[in-house]
């Protein structure tokens, strides 16, 4: 995912890739990708603040990037599962 402002480019990327970009600023912690394969109309309000609201609530912050048919969540690795735990609980299923 690449996202361009006036400001910055922020691209996220596996590790693997990292050779394709000349990188400015890195984010050391290593980072885990859900994919949150849900259709959800745009009229669906808190459906997000939902998502965001479980996992803070099991002291975890996260970045979501949205976009027209995905939502994705970036956790750090080590708190991986308790993300899922979290993704669990509201009802959504790991495909």
């Amino acid at each position: 995912m690449v996202s361009r402002d006036e400001d910055e480019t922020t691209a996220v990327f596996e590790q693997s890739k990292k050779y394709k970009f000349e990188i400015l600023e890195e984010n050391k912690d290593s980072r885990k990708l859900i994919e949150v394969a849900v259709s959800v109309p745009f009229y669906s309000v808190g459906f997000l603040a939902t998502i965001s609201q479980a996992i803070a609530g099991k002291g975890m912050s996260i970045l979501i990037v949205s976009t027209y048919s995905k939502d994705y969540i970036l956790i750090v690795s080590q708190k991986l599962e308790v993300a899922k735990i979290a993704l669990t609980e509201l009802g959504l299923k790991e495909a």
